[in-house]
């Protein structure tokens, strides 16, 4: 892995809640980080999962999907530079903070649409910058 960290957490809830606050502490360290937060309705799990990370390289992941209509989202770190990403081929961003103040990239980034079918093989990839250290994790969320 390159310097510092790109992790996915998640979290059930048995009925709806109304006037949640989410936040993260650091325990240790004046390091800068971004939390993101998404609710999925009605989801039923958490299917394949792939990490990645590079020295340079447009960073991107692949994972074979376990279910028909899942999501794939992503979530990286650029270590190097304060830059913003390119998504690849059917992707959107999702959320990024380019935080000038230390020259770091954090990101969320996810496919426009579900994957039609079990077994499919999806990326999670950006096209620029290509320069920069990068870690990167993917999930699918099995509907």
């Amino acid at each position: 892995m390159q310097a510092g960290t790109s992790e996915i957490w998640k979290a059930y809830a048995a009925s709806a809640l109304t006037n949640v606050t989410v936040s993260s502490t650091q325990k240790t360290g004046t390091y800068h980080q971004s939390l993101t937060v998404v609710v999925f309705s009605g989801a039923s799990g958490i299917g394949a999962t792939s990490i990645g990370s590079g020295a340079t390289g447009g960073p991107s992941v692949s994972i074979a999907t376990t279910a028909p209509g899942s999501l794939v989202y992503g979530v990286g770190n650029d270590w190097d530079h304060a830059t913003s990403r390119t998504t690849g081929s059917n992707q959107s961003m999702v959320h990024q903070w380019v935080d000038t103040a230390v020259g770091d990239t954090f990101w969320l980034q996810s496919r426009t649409a579900p994957v039609p079918a079990a077994g499919s093989t999806v990326s999670i990839n950006d096209t620029a910058p290509t320069a920069d250290r990068w870690n990167l994790a993917a999930v699918e969320i099995i509907r």
